[in-house]
């Protein structure tokens, strides 16, 4: 392929309708192949003024008569990309441009912090979260979305714990990235699975990828398992002689309804830009409004590109807030906090408490925090709470949960 597939696609939907460079803004330097990065600048500064394929041909090889070959040539045409997703490519490819400056220049940074690196860092921070321009919608438009909500009933969001739902404003919404944050061993994981469960028993044509960082694929199923079939997890470690006959017979009933799960579990210690691969293709696959990514936790997250752990944070943070937005999901980020709490006479995390960086909090839509209502656990039950302080779309709040930790299901307490 002449290029990388997402560049390609960008310059064969400029080959095939050259006139798109007059009402999109397309940047040569956004292509990393020097061939495309040309052909797209030819095509720039001639205003995409082309009657066709030949003469876009014509007139290129007459000042570039060597750069581009016949074989180029005949790839070009006849190939042809989807002109429909245009707009998607070319965000695509301006985005992973600006992500590779800011990579560079804050792995620049890290290895020396002088003024104009740091400021180098900061102005292309502040270019990733530029936002996106949107047309203006006039007054009539506006009306007629009103008028239409009016009479026509609001989409769920994604349904877990009602008690949840209610302070999310009726569910998990697409561009939410959902931050749950609690110190080891208070509960995190175990009550993500448990959000998990609580997906696939309300919202039909559910699917789910489960980023665990930290734990093995076979742990996690076992676990929500466990929560299914009422069973010590405990046992689940060998379970030919840890459980007797009815202990087996509830394990293959809840085996067979995970077997309903369209849910997967990446154990690999992946990057950002691996996971986001992968959320992509399986948001692309997914009905919209019941699809959730779930990573267990974000400061295990690593970049290609090392870099001081403060910017990688932030990089992998505003990199899932992105795309929660582009691909309309909720993503929900599992998150470590700051051991400071434990010095504190009252230990209920706030929102200073999230490791590393204000980005965190900056970037979501919702910060929820875990936190026993006792002071030291208990073996058998510990009550959680779940606080809710940010939430941009709902409301702040408090559910209280019965943590049944031999079997590592959660239920909602009255």
């Amino acid at each position: 392929m002449l290029g990388t597939e997402l560049e390609a696609n960008v310059a064969l939907s400029l080959v095939d309708s050259p006139s798109l460079v007059q009402t999109h803004l397309v940047d040569p330097k956004w292509f990393p192949t020097p061939k495309l990065s040309l052909l797209v600048k030819f095509v720039v500064d001639q205003h995409g003024d082309f009657t066709n394929f030949v003469d876009l041909r014509t007139k290129f090889n007459r000042f570039n008569p060597t750069l581009l070959t016949n074989d180029d040539w005949s790839e070009l045409a006849n190939a042809r990309s989807d002109k429909y997703q245009f707009e998607g490519y070319l965000k695509n490819l301006r985005d992973r441009y600006w992500r590779g400056q800011y990579t560079t220049a804050a792995y620049r940074a890290s290895l020396s912090p002088t003024d104009e690196h740091i400021k180098s860092v900061e102005e292309l921070t502040a270019k990733l979260q530029e936002p996106e321009e949107e047309p203006e919608q006039s007054m009539e438009d506006l009306s007629n979305d009103l008028e239409y909500r009016l009479t026509h009933k609001t989409e769920n969001g994604v349904l877990t714990y009602r008690s949840v739902d209610d302070l999310l404003n009726h569910g998990m919404h697409g561009g939410q990235q959902i931050v749950i944050g609690a110190r080891p061993s208070v509960g995190k994981t175990a009550f993500s699975l448990n959000l998990i469960r609580k997906m696939f028993e309300r919202n039909q044509n559910m699917k789910a990828d489960f980023f665990s960082l930290e734990m093995s694929a076979v742990s996690i199923h076992d676990r929500i398992a466990a929560a299914l079939a009422e069973i010590n997890s405990k046992h689940f470690i060998n379970p030919y002689t840890s459980m007797d006959a009815t202990e087996k017979a509830k394990a293959r009933q809840a085996n067979s309804v995970l077997n309903q799960y369209d849910l997967r579990i990446y154990n690999r210690r992946m990057t950002v830009e691996k996971i986001t691969k992968q959320i992509r293709e399986r948001a692309a696959e997914s009905q919209a409004g019941h699809y959730v990514a779930v990573i267990d936790y974000l400061q295990l997250v690593d970049c290609e590109r090392r870099m001081d752990k403060r910017f990688e944070i932030e990089f992998v943070s505003r990199t899932f807030k992105k795309l929660t937005t582009e691909l309309n999901i909720p993503i929900i980020l599992l998150s470590q906090l700051s051991r400071s709490i434990e010095t504190r006479e009252h230990k209920v995390p706030v929102l200073s408490d999230l490791r590393e960086t204000g980005a965190i909090e900056q970037d979501a839509n919702v910060v929820g925090f875990l936190y026993r209502n006792a002071e030291e656990p208990d073996p058998m039950l510990d009550e959680i709470v779940f606080n809710i302080q940010k939430n941009r779309e709902g409301s702040l709040g408090k559910v209280r949960f019965n943590f049944y930790k031999p079997t590592q299901k959660m239920e909602a307490a009255l």
